[in-house]
């Protein structure tokens, strides 16, 4: 039970009672009134009790997912994919308060930062960047946790991006290609460095996609009839 005190330069009653960690500690309940005082310090004790039964929860929650992981890869029924799972179980039991970023939100403040230091040109282009990666690798994974993203998604929309920009006639004639998908995969790759050195990502993924060959970047598309017959007269 709390114990009441004053401290004679001040009005206030003050409690003295044992925290979560078993050191007594002292704190004010900021009242005068000692029946105040006796509730103030009461709940002081219980909040304490509080954080005392989860901590003791705590460990045994991480010994029952480690106990898993240890019959599993004993019986070789571990994948890689079951490891990754209780990594992230074991990381939201450490970290209950984190809140996990799928790529696109992640990617959209991560140009929102961006924003504070180029210009206006060089910040639309990150959103055109950002479209057309959106569009190649699908609502899915761009609504799944930036982690989740692997290096073959990558690589997959590389190609359907290329594949897609190449239907696309141009006001010039030309067929945009490499050099488009390239300047996107170059943001991607900055995107996901944030995402690791702000510790919401363990890995670089887009890192290990080649580039798409420059002199593909532009192709003449070909001449329509109307083209044809022009140069004829």
């Amino acid at each position: 039970m709390a114990t009441l005190y004053k401290k004679p330069n001040s009005p206030f009653y003050y409690a003295q009672y044992f925290n979560a960690d078993g050191k007594r500690v002292s704190k004010s309940t900021g009242t005068t009134q000692k029946r105040e005082a006796d509730r103030i310090a009461a709940g002081f004790e219980t909040e304490e009790r509080d954080t005392r039964k989860k901590s003791s929860q705590l460990p045994k929650a991480f010994a029952v997912i480690l106990e898993t992981v240890t019959r599993e890869a004993a019986s070789r029924d571990l994948t890689l994919a079951r490891a990754e799972e209780f990594v992230h179980r074991l990381h939201k039991l450490a970290n209950p308060n984190f809140t996990e970023s799928s790529l696109e939100d992640f990617w959209k403040t991560w140009i929102t930062e961006q924003k504070r230091h180029v210009g206006t040109s060089t910040a639309n282009g990150y959103d055109q960047d950002l479209d057309l990666f959106s569009a190649a690798l699908g609502k899915k994974v761009m609504g799944a946790p930036v982690n989740a993203l692997t290096s073959d998604q990558v690589n997959a929309a590389i190609d359907k991006a290329r594949k897609a920009s190449g239907k696309t006639r141009a006001k010039n004639g030309a067929i945009r290609r490499a050099s488009t998908v390239n300047k996107a995969l170059a943001s991607l790759r900055r995107v996901m460095e944030a995402a690791v050195a702000k510790g919401v990502a363990t890995h670089n993924p887009a890192k290990q996609s080649r580039s798409l060959r420059q002199e593909d970047s532009t192709e003449r598309a070909p001449f329509t009839v109307k083209e044809i017959r022009s140069m004829l007269d």
